[in-house]
């Protein structure tokens, strides 16, 4: 049940319908601009600091972008496409990086769940992981994970937690059974706050 507590939080992130439990704080200074044009005021949805992070909502975003945003319900689902997947001859291997993957580990009381996206040569997207039977939530409200790759099936991507100062390097493997594999490389301080709680490794199964 946490797991799907997880998935809907990063649905939600997509849709631009996030629930916090912080303290959060108008944000009109903060602009959107897209390409050069400004949207901020096209959408209900202000940017937000919160924490003294910037939060964007997604939907606005995406579709700025030329993305398309639906709901599929069949698959309680939602489901952004840009142009590049959106050809009549789709091939599987044309989505091979693009989806959300995950892991749970019962037994130990921890998971992981990426969502991610491929944009020409570039992987972006979000994490979810949590820790001690879902004590602890180390989850990415923004885009979380960003990188380039590195070889036809291998990603080297940046990470910030969404839990403490703490950022990234981690490796991500596309295997050809359409599982993905995570390993930290480097992990770096960037305050006073060091916990984090997304796994050294991880064997991700696509959803």
């Amino acid at each position: 049940m946490l797991k799907s507590r997880i998935f809907y939080l990063i649905l939600g992130i997509l849709i631009g319908s996030m629930l916090f439990a912080t303290v959060t704080m108008a944000a009109p200074q903060i602009r959107l601009i897209v390409n050069g044009t400004d949207i901020t005021d096209q959408f209900d949805y202000k940017p937000m600091l919160i924490n003294e992070r910037t939060y964007v909502p997604a939907r606005p975003l995406a579709e700025a972008l030329g993305a398309t945003v639906t709901w599929d319900s069949s698959r309680n689902a939602v489901i952004v496409n840009t142009g590049a997947y959106q050809q009549p001859n789709e091939t599987a291997s044309s989505n091979q990086f693009t989806g959300i993957w995950s892991y749970e580990n019962e037994e130990q009381g921890w998971g992981l769940a990426l969502d991610i996206s491929r944009f020409e040569d570039t992987i972006l997207g979000n994490h979810a992981a949590y820790a001690y039977f879902g004590n602890r939530l180390d989850i990415g409200y923004d885009v979380s994970i960003y990188g380039d790759f590195v070889s036809s099936n291998q990603v080297v991507v940046l990470w910030d937690s969404g839990y403490g100062d703490v950022s990234g390097t981690a490796t991500l493997t596309f295997n050809n059974d359409g599982s993905l594999y995570w390993e930290i490389n480097d992990v770096f301080q960037t305050g006073d706050f060091s916990e984090y709680y997304i796994p050294q490794k991880a064997l991700l199964i696509r959803n």
